[in-house]
């Protein structure tokens, strides 16, 4: 499999390559700005992908993400580049405008920074097997705080044409400066090569006078004076980048995380990767396990669903009861979701704390889910839903210690979904008539998934207690005894 290796940091993209180069692939090129990317796409019109970092146009400390994603949008209208699958690994994070743009284009695998245990192998795989539209709806959310050059909402069009030194090049609309800059460096350093209209930006404000064409003509000529494009190949010169300000990304191979042995006071958080699959049962039956265990247990609501008003309402006699914060049932305390509750209080003053996040995309208490001590994950061994688990992998598989829960699969559902995630922490949820009354086979099951966290229940820690103070009391009276009948 051909690929192109695309960064203004060419030695981290080097030691990518040598992983993907034992998975199989081919690095025809590692290049370090969009002007050769857009040249090594011209003399490799074959290739099978290209991952690009989102610092490729980087000038100065200008990302100018706007304009490479115009430059994707130009390269994607192609017809020549059409088969070619793109993976970006970006520098801002989710709700970013930047990832929305890539979505709108049909750019669905992206990494963002924030993963910080990224695998080769799914970098590798996503040229293999693209992310679908479903696992990259997500990026389309945008955080409105953040300044950007459009409204999404808005249509953009651009224009990117390809054609031979040889015809000439006509232009409709005023091009890019940088555009033009290119352009010109190409047509002078490359020869008899097959070269490069590296994109005619089309902009509905653009006016197409002769002043404005002289104008920018002369801006053109500026900055090549100013900045002179050498020859259009990879350069082998390590690129330094500041320490003080550079993003540290971790891509590393598939390795076994390291088994987690609780200690203290425990936040085991419980979510879903979609909706409905069972978040709220599996928190509800994990806390009713644990205080039957005689452990003190808190159970927090973490999403907006409302069921613990619901639960509250019925546990009252369909009383609707909204104003209450917190409620009771079977001896574990119940805390609702507000925007207000003190979680630093819930979770102190218990032996464990159960979250229930629901839909973790969807909950408010999203971070919660990343400092969890335990984080089980409630997903479906069906074959058509396991694209919710990949969805839910590339955007939260940097955890460690994440465990995944499959309610009523068997054995073979269960092993299967091991091999396809690739993680051994998969296990069966029992199928629960009520999480509130568990039944023996229910507990066994709960304790084989509880047995990181919890070695051994209180009772019987109280039992063994209460046995060894017997034993001591028992000793200390025989030798009393004995010592009374020896000296009397």
């Amino acid at each position: 499999m051909k690929l192109i290796l695309a960064s203004y940091n060419v030695p981290f993209m080097k030691k990518i390559g040598v992983d993907f180069e034992g998975l199989g692939g081919e690095i025809v090129a590692y290049v370090s700005s969009e002007e050769d990317l857009l040249n090594e796409l011209v003399k490799h019109p074959d290739v099978k992908g290209v991952l690009i970092q989102s610092n490729l146009a980087k000038k100065h400390n200008d990302m100018r993400l706007d304009y490479l994603v115009d430059l994707l949008i130009g390269i994607k209208a192609e017809k020549k580049f059409k088969d070619i699958n793109f993976t970006i690994l970006s520098e801002v994070q989710k709700g970013h405008p930047f990832l929305a743009e890539l979505v709108e284009m049909g750019i669905y695998s992206i990494y963002c920074i924030n993963q910080k245990n990224i695998k080769v192998d799914n970098l590798y795989q996503s040229f293999v097997q693209p992310t679908s539209f479903s696992e990259a709806i997500h990026f389309r959310n945008v955080d409105s705080t953040i300044p950007w050059r459009r409204n999404l909402q808005t249509a953009r069009t651009v224009e990117l044409k390809f054609q031979s030194e040889n015809q000439e090049i006509v232009h409709e609309k005023a091009p890019s400066k940088l555009m033009s800059a290119v352009k010109k460096a190409i047509s002078n350093k490359i020869g008899k090569q097959e070269t490069v209209n590296t994109g005619e930006m089309v902009h509905e404000e653009d006016t197409d006078t002769s002043s404005n064409q002289e104008q920018l003509q002369q801006q053109d000529n500026e900055i090549v004076n100013e900045e002179p494009i050498e020859d259009l190949i990879v350069s082998e010169e390590v690129i330094k980048e500041d320490p003080k300000t550079s993003k540290v990304w971790n891509i590393k191979k598939n390795s076994e995380p390291p088994k987690f042995k609780p200690i203290g006071t425990m936040l085991i958080s419980v979510c879903g990767v979609e909706e409905h699959l069972g978040s709220t049962t599996a928190a509800i039956s994990i806390a009713k396990y644990l205080a039957e265990q005689n452990y003190s247990v808190a159970l927090v609501e973490g999403n907006y669903s409302q069921d613990f008003d619901r639960i509250h309402a019925l546990s009252e006699g369909e009383k609707a009861i909204f104003k209450e914060d917190a409620f009771k049932l079977k001896g574990i305390p119940h805390f609702k979701y507000r925007p207000e509750m003190d979680l630093d209080n819930i979770f102190t003053s218990y032996d464990y704390v159960i979250l229930d996040l629901g839909r973790l995309s969807d909950s408010p208490l999203e971070n919660e889910f990343g400092r969890a001590h335990i984080k089980y994950v409630i997903c479906s061994g069906d074959e058509w839903k396991k694209h919710w688990i990949d969805s839910f992998n590339r955007e939260y598989g940097h955890y460690e210690g994440v465990n995944y829960l499959v309610p009523g699969a068997n054995e073979k559902a269960i092993e299967d979904l091991r091999i396809h995630i690739k993680n051994d922490d998969c296990l069966p949820f029992p199928t629960l008539e009520s999480p509130y009354q568990l039944s023996e086979d229910d507990c066994i099951a709960i304790s084989t998934i509880l047995s990181e966290c919890v070695e051994t229940s209180k009772k019987s820690k109280n039992y063994e207690k209460y046995k060894t103070w017997s034993l001591v009391a028992t000793s200390m009276l025989v030798i009393i005894l004995g010592y009374l009948i020896l000296f009397n």
